[in-house]
C-alpha cells in the first residue's frame, strides 16, 4: 500500500470532486482537472507531498494536495450576475462541503481519510478573476 499512495488518493479525490452535484452545478466536471487549456470556471489538483508511514503491522502515508479554483465574474446577457469573488467563493465553499472530514475508498482496497484546511481567496493577475486555494491533506493506513 505504501506505493503509489499519491495516485491512488488524487484518483479518489477526482472521484469524489467530479460526482458532487454541488461542485458540478458550478463547475462542470470536464473542467475539474482538465488536461490542456481549461475553461473557466476550472478546478486544479497540484503539488502532492506525501511522508511514508511505516512501522510495526503498520503501512500507509500521509500527506497533502494544493487545490485551486479559478473564477471570473458570471455575465448574463453583458451583465455581472455574480462577481468573481462571490463566484470562487461559492466554488470554495462546494469544494469544502464535498472534502472536509471525508473517508474516500481507493482502488484495490484500502481508504483514504482526508481534510480540507489553510482556505483562502486571492485576486488573479486577470481582471475580474479570483483563485480559490486550500489544502487537502490526507491519511492512509493499512495493515
Amino acid at each position: 500500500m505504501a506505493t503509489g499512495i499519491q495516485r491512488l488518493v488524487r484518483r479518489a479525490l477526482l472521484a469524489k470532486l467530479k460526482g458532487d452535484a454541488g461542485l458540478i452545478a458550478l463547475v462542470p466536471s470536464a473542467s475539474i482537472h482538465p488536461a490542456g487549456e481549461p475553461s473557466w470556471p476550472f478546478i486544479r489538483l497540484d503539488a502532492p507531498v506525501t511522508r511514508r508511514l511505516k512501522a510495526t503491522g503498520l503501512n500507509g502515508g500521509v500527506g497533502s494536495f494544493d487545490i485551486h479554483a479559478f473564477a471570473r465574474d458570471r455575465e448574463v446577457a453583458g451583465s455581472v450576475v455574480e462577481t468573481g469573488e462571490d463566484h470562487a467563493g461559492r466554488i470554495g465553499g462546494a469544494i469544502e462541503a464535498a472534502l472536509a472530514d471525508n473517508r474516500l475508498a481507493l482502488e484495490g482496497g484500502g481508504e483514504v481519510r482526508i481534510t480540507v484546511d489553510d482556505m483562502r481567496l486571492l485576486t488573479d493577475d486577470d481582471p475580474g478573476a479570483w483563485h480559490y486555494f486550500a489544502q487537502v491533506n490526507f491519511r492512509v493506513l493499512a495493515a
